[in-house]
């Protein structure tokens, strides 16, 4: 796998996911992430989680590149270290209209770009990631109940059996 810093609007697109996602009947859900003692020491809010997530992103190119991370990264990491929290008005408008891959592939490539050292899996950012996954696919479900298939799915078209190889190849 390759790493890379992810931009800090990135960063503030993940944390109005959950903000947006944990508001209302699911405030606990932000209140676990905030309270827990890592995010509790940068801060216990949206800007410590933020820079939790900024971190987990540094400490996995840290692990990746150990010679020369700060050399290629080093301007984007001060920048997104430099400012606060900033909302994305857009998600408001992606959950109401159900575009769950906008909030999930957001979060799938934060993901890929942070998971690359050894403590990735037991750290908060991983946490929230599965979180928002997990809130996603309960509002999916939820959502989408009465149109998805559950035990009766029929393919659009029926099955004429395995495709020989040799039959594709044209002259």
């Amino acid at each position: 796998m390759s790493a890379h810093f992810c931009s800090s609007d990135h960063f503030d697109l993940i944390v109005t996911i959950v903000q947006d996602l944990t508001s209302g009947p699911n405030h606990h859900s932000r209140r676990t992430l905030l309270d827990d003692p890592e995010c509790l020491a940068k801060g216990g809010n949206l800007d410590g989680l933020r820079q939790l997530l900024i971190d987990e992103n540094w400490k996995s190119l840290a692990h990746r590149y150990p010679k020369d991370y700060t050399e290629h990264w080093g301007d984007e990491y001060l920048q997104a270290t430099s400012r606060s929290f900033k909302s994305t008005p857009e998600i408001t408008g992606w959950i109401a209209a159900r575009r769950w891959g906008m909030l999930i592939y957001p979060v799938k490539g934060y993901v890929y770009q942070s998971c690359e050292h050894p403590t990735w899996e037991d750290s908060l950012a991983s946490k929230t990631c599965l979180l928002i996954n997990a809130m996603v696919l309960d509002r999916v479900t939820s959502a989408d109940r009465d149109e998805a298939a559950w035990t009766d799915y029929e393919h659009p078209t029926a099955y004429k059996g395995p495709i020989k190889l040799t039959s594709l190849i044209t002259a």
